[in-house]
């Protein structure tokens, strides 16, 4: 049932969300109530914002170049699939499965010549097993 792989697929995207979850009005908190809001000062440490984007690996580390790996991935299926994501009730789920990533991708872009590939310290993340919301 492709359908309902879609469906869990953008909601395995938003349970990896990362920043204010429901800021386009579209997370499922029937079916994920264990995450709240999260890393809303990330990039203040350095004067800019960097809230948004997706953990990687079920960690707490948002790494870039996965995350747009991921994404070109997802995007691309999207368009050259777009009969079966429509079929499955899914297009607009999945355009915002896109658009989380890449305004976070607009945000690391800083100036012409900065782009933030990393948030967050994997060594550090590692080292301990707790909830990014605490």
């Amino acid at each position: 049932d492709y359908d309902e792989v879609i469906s869990l697929s953008n909601l395995f995207y938003q349970a990896q969300r990362s920043g204010n979850l429901d800021e386009f009005g579209d997370f499922n908190h029937a079916k994920i109530p264990y995450r709240g809001d999260s890393c809303l000062q990330d990039g203040s440490d350095n004067g800019v914002d960097l809230v948004g984007g997706y953990f990687d690996a079920g960690d707490y580390v948002k790494f870039n170049f996965p995350m747009a790996a991921s994404t070109t991935l997802l995007a691309w299926g999207a368009i050259d699939f777009k009969t079966g994501y429509s079929k499955a009730g899914q297009s607009q789920a999945t355009l915002n499965t896109i658009r989380w990533a890449t305004d976070y991708f607009i945000k690391c872009h800083v100036s012409p010549n900065e782009l933030y590939a990393q948030v967050g310290d994997g060594n550090a993340d590692h080292s301990q097993w707790t909830r990014v919301e605490e």
